[in-house]
């Protein structure tokens, strides 16, 4: 197996960034500010939420909050099953 390194943009302003869009997963990482959040959406595949930084909740921390999405299999595989 091939080893690959994704980088990925470290920020405290609002960033919603693809880091993967293979047909095994798809990878996002998210930064949002206080307050901030996502759009309400239906998930179109299996979703794994991992959190690296503070707490996700209605986020009233002060610090943002960072977290990757990991989708898998990849939306337009789902689809296919």
């Amino acid at each position: 197996m091939t080893e690959t390194v994704y980088t990925y943009t470290k920020t405290d302003e609002k960033i919603v960034g693809k880091l993967v869009g293979d047909n095994h997963a798809m990878i996002n990482h998210v930064v949002l500010a206080n307050g901030g959040a996502l759009p309400e959406h239906y998930s179109d595949s299996n979703a794994y939420l991992t959190i690296a930084r503070e707490t996700l909740s209605a986020n009233t921390n002060e610090e943002p909050v960072e977290f990757f999405i990991v989708k898998a299999p990849h939306p337009r595989v789902y689809k296919e099953q």
